[in-house]
């Protein structure tokens, strides 16, 4: 079995870091929480980090620096910020610094995890992928494809579709696909 792509998430907000953490969860994700520059660069020295999500906002100019650790680190983690800089230069800016991409607010949910998996389709295109796991079952919705206990099940789109939306209406939450 793969193991789960690991998030870095710095967010000053202890309530919007416990949503993010929740909804990342939710969507197979292994979720790291920082909540200051000093906690990203512990786990950027202690743990194998797949992506950093950074809200800019609380720490402004700090994510230039926290670019340049992992820049400094010899290791590549793409940085997806949150609520970024505002004027072109900035923008500028912090892609120069290495981020890979920003994303506005407001913004939603299912749009985050939308450019985070782009974001390691094309980093680390074995994490990129989105399977959902429940007793046994695996529903890999990037390629349609359902196993069972490692057992391919031969499906119809149909009975996929119809899998993938039994799902979706379990949860009660049609906005979180596969929560």
């Amino acid at each position: 079995m793969a193991r789960k792509p690991v998030v870095l998430l710095l967010e000053s907000d202890v309530t919007r870091r416990r949503m993010m953490t929740y909804n990342l969860e939710v969507e197979v994700f292994e979720v790291l929480a920082a909540e200051s520059e000093d906690d990203v660069v512990a786990r950027l020295t202690q743990d194998e980090i797949d992506l950093a999500l950074v809200n800019w906002e609380g720490f402004d100019s700090g994510i230039l620096s926290i670019c340049q650790h992992f820049k400094a680190s010899g290791k590549y983690v793409p940085v997806l910020v949150i609520a970024g800089p505002e004027g072109e230069e900035e923008r500028l800016a912090a892609f120069r610094a290495g981020v890979d991409d920003i994303m506005p607010k407001p913004f939603s949910v299912p749009e985050l995890l939308a450019r985070i998996r782009a974001i390691l389709r094309r980093t680390s295109p074995d994490l990129g992928g989105r399977v959902i796991r429940v007793s046994g079952l695996n529903l890999d919705v990037n390629n349609g494809r359902v196993s069972r206990d490692g057992k391919d099940i031969r499906l119809s789109q149909t009975e996929f579709r119809i899998l993938r939306l039994g799902r979706h209406r379990r949860c009660g939450n049609q906005h979180l696909e596969g929560c």
